[in-house]
């Protein structure tokens, strides 16, 4: 849409509801959707499987947020065929501006692999939508995602998904997979990407994947950075804008041409409000049209240049903008495999990746996970629009930074362009179950030689880790004289230079300093 039709149908949106001509409409409604499922390699129509609708409402334009309002589920008869009706509900929408759409969010049959969401128009016809057979019950699972549906709108796609899961292990193989998941999330704990921040604190790729932006600190302070990933385009990050990040702010996109930093309400504000009036608070940091969001600003009683949106704006559902980015699946599931790195101790993680074909293969990813909410884990909300790239935050290069990952070849590069160190924590404090979690093998040596050195085993010990890994650890007696000895290398790559092992609460945060120096002299327990 040109700039100039945009501000006129915004000026007709305030004339509009100044003059009381347009109808606050209490209900809110999506398109229904009919079509066929069908095997991909007969043709054959395939008889009970569970497809599940998801229905969203945005005012395009005028606010370019998208507001969730259900989803509905239904089951192919015998000749593969489905339908299912117009979807309404009680909620207040403004006529004529509130544009509604429809996606067939998952279709679930046992033996296939689930396919691509596809998006549905007002006015779509019937779709038909084709299943590939699944290679085994592993397959079926790779490409199946559960659906974040309220209570009662996807019953039998639930029962059905959670069906896929149980994998017929033995109790002893589970729990064996239980206590590894619970040694790998100790380790984490103690490497780079859980104890060192920055120079990029967050990420948010726009909902057209043709845009990233990251919160990274500069000389002056956090700024907010624009990335086109567009083919061609020119790579550099742009400062927008300098802004505090106090967590639980995080940046995202309300639209494709909107960046917001959003903090959400609490829940007992949303279970007061409608949605209409929620209590969320977000702050327009970047739009493309800059008078859009001045235009805005009489909706809201603001003045002309506020950027602050108060309560009364309709409310920003980062989560939900994830699936925009359905359509970039390209029929893949991708799944995060976590395992013991044979070189630093910590937790390597690959990214396994299965093709709509059936191919399989897997990607080492870089790095530690850091940042806020760098998981790779749902990659869909994190992929560009090419494609072919994802985008996470890992701790590479001596920093969390914005990377760039080829979900073909594994290939990864830098998109920031900060060469400030991350600031670590130098110090923290864990019981030490946690530690005996983490480090099994070396927390039992370490016992035995606290006892032969005559320390008190119940009593706390902290342990000073060098650089290259040397660790001395300072215990106490049962008479209260201090123990010292040298002890084995540290086995895992950590920031920490001071761990104290203790069920006593750290009074104040532990100190900050940047990899490889030497902590603070601090007293010991």
């Amino acid at each position: 849409m040109r700039r100039s039709e945009a501000a006129l149908r915004v000026a007709g949106f305030l004339l509009c509801a100044s003059l009381l001509s347009c109808m606050l409409l209490p209900i809110q409604s999506a398109p229904g959707a009919t079509g066929i499922v069908v095997d991909a390699a007969t043709g054959e129509p395939i008889e009970d499987a569970i497809v599940v609708l998801r229905f969203d409402g945005s005012y395009n334009d005028q606010l370019p947020d998208r507001q969730h309002i259900g989803h509905a589920e239904t089951t192919t008869d015998p000749s593969g065929r489905f339908s299912v009706d117009r979807y309404s509900r009680a909620g207040i929408t403004i006529w004529p501006y509130f544009h509604s759409e429809a996606r067939v969010v998952s279709v679930l049959r046992n033996g296939y692999r689930c396919p691509t969401p596809i998006q549905i128009s007002e006015d779509a016809g019937s779709l038909r939508i084709e299943m590939t057979e699944a290679f085994d019950r592993e397959d079926q699972r790779s490409s199946c995602r559960p659906v974040a549906a309220k209570r009662g709108e996807a019953v039998a796609y639930s029962a059905a998904w959670r069906q896929l899961f149980p994998t017929g292990a033995t109790r002893k193989e589970r729990d064996r997979s239980r206590q590894l998941d619970r040694v790998l999330e100790a380790r984490a704990e103690l490497g780079f990407g859980r104890n060192c921040e920055g120079p990029v604190l967050d990420l948010s790729i726009a909902p057209d994947g043709n845009r990233a932006a990251i919160v990274a600190i500069g000389s002056e302070g956090p700024e907010v950075q624009i990335l086109d990933l567009k083919a061609g385009a020119d790579p550099r990050p742009r400062s927008v804008a300098r802004e505090t990040i106090d967590p639980p702010r995080r940046l995202a996109w309300s639209g494709p041409e909107e960046l917001i930093l959003w903090q959400p309400a609490r829940a007992a504000d949303r279970a007061t409000f409608p949605s209409l009036f929620s209590k969320d608070q977000f702050q327009v940091v970047w739009a493309s049209i800059p008078s859009l969001p001045a235009a805005l600003a009489e909706l809201d009683d603001r003045p002309p240049n506020a950027t602050a949106v108060g309560a009364r704006r309709r409310p920003i559902l980062p989560g939900d903008l994830s699936d925009e980015a359905d359509r970039r699946w390209h029929g893949r599931s991708f799944v995060v495999e976590r395992a013991l790195d044979p070189e630093t101790a910590g937790v390597r993680e690959r990214l396994r990746v299965t093709r709509e074909d059936g191919r399989r293969y897997s990607i080492d990813l870089p790095g530690e996970r850091c940042g806020s909410g760098g998981r790779f884990g749902r990659p869909q909300y994190r992929i560009s629009a090419d494609g072919r790239s994802g985008l996470d935050l890992r701790y590479v290069d001596d920093g969390c930074h914005a990377v760039r990952i080829d979900l073909e070849t594994g290939d990864w590069d830098r998109i920031d362009a900060s060469d400030s160190p991350g600031m670590c924590r130098g110090q923290r404090r864990i019981p030490p179950g946690a530690l005996a979690t983490a480090l099994r093998g070396w927390t039992r040596d370490l016992e035995s030689a606290l006892d032969a050195a005559g320390a008190d085993r119940g009593a706390a010990y902290s342990l000073r880790i060098e650089p290259n890994g040397k660790t001395q650890v300072r215990a106490r007696a049962y008479d209260g004289s201090p123990v010292d000895l040298e002890f084995q290398t540290f086995p895992v790559a950590t920031p920490l230079r001071r761990i104290d092992v203790t069920n006593v609460a750290p009074a104040t945060r532990g100190s900050r300093v940047t990899p490889g120096a030497n902590p603070a002299s601090v007293e010991p327990l």
